[in-house]
């Protein structure tokens, strides 16, 4: 009994300790990461971080501007089938349907035509994006999120602008 009270007191020290070692993203105090990145061509953004951990970083598609997570585990960007009038997309004639793979199992996914998808106010040089049924994880996040979600950003994105997460500062880092 002594051994998992200390073990959880220690558990608690740490998380206490890494909760004050924790930097947070700014633009006005490039630090030394922030400086040596710019000189490699990479832009910054900082990031909102839900209780939940998940990263939420602001997007526009075709004008319209939204929410979506952050996620290195997915290989697609996704939109959720609900906002696919929202963001006016229209499906590409390459690739009508998919079979995407998740942690819910296989699922049908289609892409559609982006016209322009900004991270912030930085231009991707996406042509398209995947829609599915997303409503179970939008739902989830959508309770703990001060703003509503409406996809995710996958590694298509990440890989293809060299992406950088500083998970200790939330902050991302993107090059054109």
């Amino acid at each position: 009994m002594d051994r998992i009270k200390c073990n959880a007191i220690i558990l608690l020290l740490g998380i206490m300790f890494t909760s004050t070692v924790v930097a947070n993203c700014s633009s006005k105090n490039p630090s030394s990461l922030d400086r040596f990145l710019s000189k490699q061509g990479f832009n910054k953004f900082c990031y909102q971080k839900l209780s939940s951990q998940h990263a939420i970083v602001n997007v526009t598609i075709n004008g319209q501007e939204a929410h979506f997570v952050l996620d290195s585990g997915a290989s697609v960007s996704v939109v959720n089938n609900e906002e696919l009038v929202k963001f006016r997309l229209i499906p590409t004639a390459q690739i009508d349907n998919a079979q995407a793979t998740g942690l819910g199992g296989n699922v049908s996914a289609q892409s559609f035509n982006v016209d322009s998808l900004k991270i912030q106010n930085f231009k991707t040089n996406t042509t398209h994006i995947f829609a599915m049924d997303l409503s179970h994880v939008v739902n989830a996040l959508n309770n703990i999120s001060s703003v509503p979600i409406d996809g995710v950003i996958g590694q298509d994105i990440l890989v293809a602008h060299e992406a950088i997460i500083d998970i200790a500062s939330n902050t991302l880092y993107l090059k054109p």
